[in-house]
């Protein structure tokens, strides 16, 4: 049991430490130097509404995977503020606190459709293919896209041409 845990352990380790881009013969390996948060920074305060550009496999792992806790902190933080209102009975924070949940709510959708976007981008497909996550039985070749297909090389295509 210790070798199997160690083991995948090291796995995550290394599948998390280098990534392999590459398109027909050509292969290069990138280092990941950047950590969580430092990729959740990007997600959701510098590039949460850039359509333009390419985002990781490795973004799309921690986007979609941070967007639960984002929620969460966000739902603890409106729960503070309906305490806050229940203790001293100011009833105008009521909207205000639903106000913020809604605000806050779109915005983490729309950093991680817009890191969809890019990630689509990323894997060569234009940004209007992520309107096909709506569409049951087709939804799975975006996830696909979005999770699955590596990260290809725009040079080697520049180079074919």
């Amino acid at each position: 049991l210790y070798i199997l845990i160690s083991s995948f352990l090291y796995i995550l380790r290394v599948s998390f430490t280098t990534k392999t881009i590459g398109y027909l013969n050509n292969k290069i390996t990138l280092e990941n130097k950047n950590g969580l948060l430092e990729y959740m920074k990007d997600i959701y305060i510098h590039q949460s509404f850039c359509l333009k550009g390419r985002a990781k496999r490795v973004e799309a792992y921690f986007g979609i995977g941070s967007f639960g806790m984002i929620i969460s902190l966000i739902v603890n933080f409106i729960s503070i503020l309906f305490m806050i209102k229940d203790e001293t009975g100011i009833e105008i924070l009521t909207p205000i606190s639903i106000g913020i949940f809604y605000v806050l709510y779109f915005y983490a959708i729309l950093s991680i459709l817009t890191l969809c976007i890019r990630r689509l981008h990323d894997s060569l497909y234009s940004g209007l293919w992520v309107i096909l996550l709506l569409v049951p039985y087709l939804n799975i070749f975006i996830i696909y896209r979005i999770f699955v297909k590596s990260s290809w090389d725009i040079n080697s295509l520049r180079d074919m041409s």
